[in-house]
């Protein structure tokens, strides 16, 4: 967390920012105070102790003003809906969530599936390790889209049946629904791999299927393409802006969701200028 902190305010966009409210506060203490100076001279003073107040005055101000929010939120000009960033466990988030998947939709712990990646913990904090109906509710989910799955005999570990990237299958209740959308390709030798490309369709059919079941709630979701299945020279930034260009871009042409959230591990901030972040959601947003 220090580490995300330093990082956004050794920032060029979080100095611009900075340097921008130090003047502007200076400037506005300065043109209030010269006119109450005629009137109590003695009580105000403009000399070098009082220009010394003002700086002090002003750097702290444009501080508290500036400093990196690790929570924002941007307004969509059309439809009703907004984008939110923040940090925090995306398993604790109220209402739907995405959980992004491999291609042949693994659920086995271990050499497989690490137990600290988000598939893992999926598994032992909303199935309570109950591997066998997890299984079950996502063969049930394929079997409702009558997508045929392609069996991949040189795959030893683990499932063998691919889907086409893309496919996302929906769990959970009314109440809360898990999105598992497979961005990601599981190779024979358990490494997962993806790419910008796969990513982006990837969204577009989740979008879709949250159009279909998502019944317009909020959803929430983490920074997919960042994990154990990481997209080559793509930095969590970028990946967070093309999730938000997706989504706005979607949400335009038909309403998805009342709610985007993407929640960012405090762990990842050190990789994230949020100063940066903040301005361009605001951009995309609009």
């Amino acid at each position: 967390m220090i580490r995300g902190i330093l990082y956004s305010l050794m920032s060029t966009e979080f100095f611009l920012k900075f340097l921008k409210g130090f003047l502007a506060i200076f400037g506005a203490i300065t043109a209030l105070l010269k006119p109450l100076n005629t009137y109590f001279p003695q009580h105000i003073p403009l000399g070098l102790k009082g220009v010394i107040s003002h700086l002090l005055i002003s750097i702290i101000l444009s501080l508290i003003i500036n400093f990196p929010k690790w929570k924002f939120s941007s307004k969509i000009s059309s439809p009703n809906c907004k984008v939110t960033v923040k940090t925090g466990d995306l398993l604790k988030e109220k209402g739907n969530l995405v959980i992004g998947v491999n291609d042949v939709f693994d659920t086995e712990i271990g050499e497989v599936i690490k137990a600290r990646s988000l598939q893992g913990q999926f598994l032992t904090q909303i199935y309570s390790s109950n591997q066998i109906l997890l299984d079950q509710d996502i063969d049930n989910a394929l079997k409702e889209l009558n997508i045929v799955g392609t069996k991949d005999i040189n795959k030893n570990r683990g499932k063998q049946n691919r889907y086409p990237i893309g496919t996302t299958v929906t769990l959970g209740t009314a109440e809360q629904r898990y999105f598992l959308s497979a961005y990601s390709y599981m190779g024979n030798d358990l490494v997962a791999k993806s790419s910008l490309d796969d990513l982006w369709h990837s969204l577009n059919c989740l979008w879709q299927e949250i159009r279909i079941k998502g019944q317009g709630n909020k959803v929430s979701m983490g920074v997919l393409g960042a994990g154990l299945a990481r997209i080559p020279s793509a930095r969590r930034d970028i990946l967070i802006k093309l999730i938000v260009l997706s989504f706005v871009s979607s949400s335009k042409v038909e309403f998805i969701a009342e709610e985007l959230i993407i929640v960012i591990l405090p762990s990842e901030l050190e990789y994230i200028n949020m100063v940066e972040l903040q301005n361009t959601v605001k951009k995309l947003c609009y």
